[in-house]
């Protein structure tokens, strides 16, 4: 069994107090629009499969599998994840991190604008990742 430690003792989240395991800075604070169809889908399967510190040892290939896409694919996700600061890795443990409460918050209109904005980027263009059903 693997054994999990912290990869990031500093930064283990918590349970936000608006909105569960996803907090709505991932879209106040412009997080959303950084990321790719593959990169959100990504993050919302670490998200579910951590633990309480946001740890989670799911291998590339499950990952891969569960994304239904190449390799490449996932590997320029999983990097774009810890270049934003939303995710690390380390062979074989993933941590969520916690996002960071200093951000400045964008209106509300913005954030009504930039969810339609990814609505309708998705709607038009499935990531080729993705198999039709």
């Amino acid at each position: 069994m693997v054994q999990k430690v912290l990869l990031h003792p500093d930064q283990v989240r918590q349970i936000p107090k608006s909105f569960s395991w996803i907090d709505h800075q991932l879209m106040r604070a412009g997080y959303v629009e950084q990321c790719s169809a593959i990169d959100l889908a990504l993050y919302l399967i670490l998200v579910t499969a951590g633990d309480q510190q946001g740890l989670s040892y799911y291998s590339d290939r499950r990952l891969i599998q569960l994304l239904q896409c190449d390799p490449f694919v996932f590997e320029k996700s999983r990097h774009r994840l810890m270049a934003i600061g939303l995710i690390a890795y380390r062979t074989p443990l993933y941590q969520v991190l916690a996002l960071p409460s200093n951000i400045k918050h964008r209106e509300i209109g913005e954030d009504r604008q930039a969810f339609e904005q990814i609505k309708q980027a998705l709607n038009k263009k499935l990531s080729p990742c993705y198999k039709r059903p």
